[in-house]
C-alpha cells in the first residue's frame, strides 16, 4: 500500500471508531436518564440502589469504550506495521548487527540505533553510520532520523569535551581547574550561553 492509502485506511478506522464510541456514550446516556427517571417514580433517586444501578452502567461503558479503543489501536498497528513491512532481499552479511527485513520498521530502528549507540565515542558511531550502505536500504526514511540523533549527541558529546582546560584537565563546575590546588595551570573554564 502506499502511504496516502494508508492514511485514507487510518483515517477511516478512526472514524469507525469514533462513531462506535459516540453511539456507546448516546446509549449510556440514555440508560442512566432512564434509571433516573425509573427511580425517581418509585421515590428512590437518592438511594443506594440508583447509585449502584449508574455506577454498573459506568463499568459497562467504560468496558466497552476500552475494547473500541484497543480495536482500533490493533487495527493501526496491523495497518502500518503492513505499511512499514519492506521488500528486498536479505543482503545484511555485511552489517555489524542483525539484518531481518521481515522486522516492522519500528524494531529495524530500535536493532540499528541500539548498535550505534552502544559505541563510546558518538564521532565515530556517526562516521561509520554514514559509511553504512546496509543501513539506507535496511531503515528507509528512518535512515535520517538515525542520523540526526547521531549528529546530536556527537555535538553534546563535543561541547563536554571543550569543557577542558588548555592542558586538558576537566573544569568542575565554574571553578578553576582542580589542578590548581596541586600546583595545575588555575584555568577558568570558558563562560556557557546563559553567563554562568
Amino acid at each position: 500500500m502506499t502511504p496516502e492509502e494508508i492514511d485514507e485506511a487510518a483515517r477511516k478506522l478512526i472514524e469507525e471508531a469514533n462513531r462506535e464510541s459516540a453511539a456507546a456514550k448516546e446509549e449510556y446516556t440514555r440508560g442512566c436518564v432512564k434509571e433516573t427517571n425509573a427511580a425517581a417514580a418509585r421515590r428512590l433517586a437518592r438511594s443506594g440502589i440508583l447509585t449502584d444501578i449508574l455506577a454498573r452502567l459506568k463499568k459497562e461503558y467504560d468496558a466497552l469504550a476500552d475494547k473500541i479503543q484497543r480495536e482500533l489501536d490493533e487495527s493501526l498497528d496491523a495497518l502500518y506495521a503492513e505499511g512499514e513491512t519492506g521488500e528486498g532481499g536479505s543482503g545484511g552479511e555485511d552489517a555489524p548487527y542483525e539484518v531481518d527485513y521481515s522486522l516492522p520498521m519500528r524494531e529495524r530502528y530500535i536493532t540499528v540505533k541500539n548498535y550505534y549507540l552502544s559505541y563510546d565515542d558518538p564521532q565515530a558511531a556517526l562516521d561509520d553510520f554514514l559509511e553504512d550502505e546496509v543501513a539506507k536500504d535496511y531503515l528507509g526514511t528512518y535512515y535520517s532520523f538515525l542520523q540526526e540523533l547521531l549528529a546530536t549527541m556527537t555535538r553534546i558529546f563535543e561541547g563536554y569535551k571543550k569543557q577542558r582546560c588548555k592542558h586538558g584537565h576537566a573544569f568542575t563546575q565554574n571553578r578553576p581547574c582542580f589542578f590548581l590546588r596541586r600546583g595545575g595551570c588555575g584555568d577558568l573554564p570558558p563562560l556557557r550561553p546563559n553567563g554562568r
